[in-house]
């Protein structure tokens, strides 16, 4: 009986061993796979640096666009000036009423001088 406990006693002592063994491996693995994958964000071509350079470009374009769409129009941009002169005047639609609003004192004597359209007669 004696050698039977004895061996129990170097059965539990191993079976012990073996799953401090496992969970040290264990942590070690998770450990190594964490820095890993910190050393592989870290990396200049990684997918951190590329989506933080897509996103660059994609605010640049869409600064562009907005600084294209908010150009100033030159005379030789304005096809039909008299048609402007009468939307301007008129101002129904909400951006005809902003750049109305945002005339120039000059600009709005000079509107207000031009002739309005002329309607046709009704027989």
């Amino acid at each position: 009986m004696k050698d039977i406990d004895f061996l129990q006693q170097y059965a539990e002592a191993v079976k012990d061993s073996s799953n401090r063994t496992r969970q040290i491996l264990l942590v070690m693995i998770i450990a190594s796979i964490l820095v890993f994958a910190a050393f592989w964000n870290s990396r200049s071509n990684g997918w951190i640096s590329s989506r933080r350079t897509l996103t660059v470009a994609a605010v640049d374009m869409l600064e562009t666009k907005r600084r294209v769409a908010s150009a100033r129009l030159e005379l030789d941009d304005i096809v039909d000036a008299k048609a402007l002169c009468v939307k301007l005047k008129r101002a129904t639609d909400p951006v005809s009423q902003y750049v109305a609003e945002h005339l120039s004192e000059e600009t709005r004597t000079a509107l207000n001088k031009t002739p309005r359209s002329r309607r046709p007669r009704s027989s």
